[in-house]
């Protein structure tokens, strides 16, 4: 009996203790965002319990497969690195505690390109306009500030602000420009009289040179060119006095109160075509130099209006018309006669203008008429 007892408190004393469970959980610390810039991922996760209690550790993404194996660090934090390329995943931490029991915890994540994530938290990625990801201040739908930054990433600074030279005159509203819609407008500029602060000093046209002396509502500075005569000015009419009375620079030019009617002679016959201008003088180098008109041919000097010349070569347009009456006037039209009296004449027909004809200009009275015949050319005007 006592060996049978003894035997059991032997093998009592003998078993081993039963090892009790690890009861691991875990926390995972990252990625702590759900959507990242695709590249190397920073995996981290907590073990809550005791840290010793774990054999085993590893991060797997589905469905790229096993990322890494965390390293456990003092304090219970597990880290390891892994390459993730743009999609979306769920990530899984898992641990193997020394009893065997494996313990998982997972959350999705969306990985993305890095110029669609919106790092500043302005709305905005880069993919869609935020020209700096890293200001939340600075985005497409910001207000431009005068602050030498492209906040509304329009790709200009300050544009719209008063630190903008909006005329490109090289100064800004802040830089004292008091008309930055005029690039002539600036405190360097010179004043000039227009009725407006070129210079930006707070004063207009305070040059001496913008008085209207003789009151005609023109200033020498704005046109006027004798400033002392209140009939001369740029709205002046231009007369025939040998002034320049409109300030044009040109005196007595054509159609100026005064003015005549000359008519074109390009031949200097004295006599003009149709064609005119209004001068208050002849213009010899115009040609525009005579006062009578109605010349039918002004490239030939012989032809015009009271021509009594007549002549046996044809104007350059073939007619005859040399007095431009309009019509052709024969030097001789009469035939040759002996009756009663001699009367010279053609003989037998009477020659047209510039023809040769049969001419009977001599007679031979005694005992009988006898025409003495010569060839002669018919002129005409």
């Amino acid at each position: 009996m006592h060996l049978r007892i003894l035997a059991a408190v032997l093998l009592v004393a003998c078993t081993a203790p039963a090892t009790p469970p690890s009861n691991l959980e875990l926390a995972i610390i990252a990625p702590s965002v759900p959507v990242i810039g695709a590249g190397e991922v920073e995996l981290a996760v907590h073990l809550i319990g005791d840290p010793a209690r774990a054999i085993a550790l590893e991060v797997s993404a589905d469905p790229q497969g096993p990322l890494c194996t965390p390293v456990l660090e003092p304090g219970g934090n597990a880290r390891c690195t892994g390459a993730l390329a743009s999609g979306d995943y769920v990530l899984q931490f898992a641990v193997t505690g020394d009893d065997g029991v494996v313990v998982t915890a997972s959350r999705a994540l969306a990985v993305r390109p890095p110029r669609e994530l919106d790092d500043d938290g302005d709305g905005v990625s880069e993919a869609e306009g935020d020209c700096d990801d890293t200001r939340a201040d600075v985005s497409p739908s910001a207000p431009e500030l005068a602050n030498a930054l492209d906040d509304d990433c329009d790709g200009i600074v300050d544009d719209a602000t008063e630190a903008f030279d909006d005329d490109g005159d090289g100064v800004t509203e802040l830089g004292g420009d008091c008309d930055d819609g005029a690039a002539s407008v600036h405190p360097t500029a010179t004043e000039v009289c227009n009725e407006r602060d070129d210079d930006c000093d707070v004063s207009i046209d305070e040059d001496a040179s913008c008085d209207d002396v003789d009151g005609d509502g023109f200033r020498a500075s704005a046109g006027d060119c004798n400033d002392d005569d209140p009939e001369i000015h740029p709205d002046a009419h231009e007369v025939c006095n040998g002034v320049d009375d409109d300030c044009d620079f040109t005196t007595d030019e054509n159609n100026a109160i005064g003015c005549v009617l000359y008519y074109r002679d390009a031949d200097n016959d004295g006599r003009g075509t149709a064609a005119s201008r209004c001068q208050c003088r002849p213009n010899l180098a115009t040609g525009y130099d005579t006062t009578s008109t109605g010349d039918c041919d002004d490239a030939n000097g012989d032809v015009y209006p009271g021509q009594t010349a007549y002549f046996a070569v044809p104007r350059s347009d073939g007619s005859y018309d040399y007095d431009c009456d309009g019509d052709e006037r024969l030097l001789h039209a009469e035939l040759a006669s002996c009756v009663e009296a001699f009367s010279p004449g053609w003989l037998s027909a009477v020659a047209a203008c510039g023809e040769e004809g049969v001419w009977g200009g001599a007679a031979i009275l005694v005992p009988a008429c006898v025409i003495t015949p010569s060839l002669a050319v018919q002129s005409c005007r």
